[in-house]
């Protein structure tokens, strides 16, 4: 692929905003994070739009997998990071509450994630988003309260 190209892609991939992770810092510095929003094919579909409204040459008007390839080289760019993004501090208009606020909430974190093995017992949490999934045999909803029987 010709390095006009090349360049004209990572230029429009770095077009978008993106936001250093929140609470992640520490462990990726430097990985910025896309909004969970976009992914490559909008992207890509975006860029072909740009092409045409820029009225570029054909060779600027790539493959969605010669987009892909450029993105996945342009490092340090993420979707949806794993935790959420604190716009504030990006911006760095953190002020000292925001700051306290912020290692409490790691604070928090940290004593959740030990309380469990400090204990002595665990915690599974877990979310059903469908009750078909949940069986029932007949002596439980014999014994049910609801039961008609």
């Amino acid at each position: 692929m010709d390095d006009d190209v090349v360049k004209r892609i990572k230029e429009h991939i770095s077009s978008f905003p993106a936001e250093q992770s929140h609470y992640s810092r520490k462990k990726n510095m430097n990985k910025l994070y896309f909004s969970p929003l976009l992914n490559v094919t909008k992207m890509d579909s975006l860029y072909l739009g740009m092409c045409h409204n820029e009225d570029l040459s054909d060779k600027y008007r790539v493959k969605k997998t010669s987009y892909n390839q450029n993105f996945c080289h342009t490092i340090h760019l993420s979707f949806d990071p794993k935790s959420n993004t604190c716009a504030t501090c990006d911006v760095g208009d953190s002020n000292e509450q925001h700051k306290s606020n912020y290692y409490a909430a790691v604070d928090a974190m940290q004593v959740d994630r030990k309380t469990p093995t400090r204990d002595g017992y665990i915690v599974y949490i877990t979310k059903i988003n469908n009750f078909k999934s949940v069986l029932l045999t007949s002596t439980v909803v014999l014994q049910s309260e609801y039961s008609c029987l």
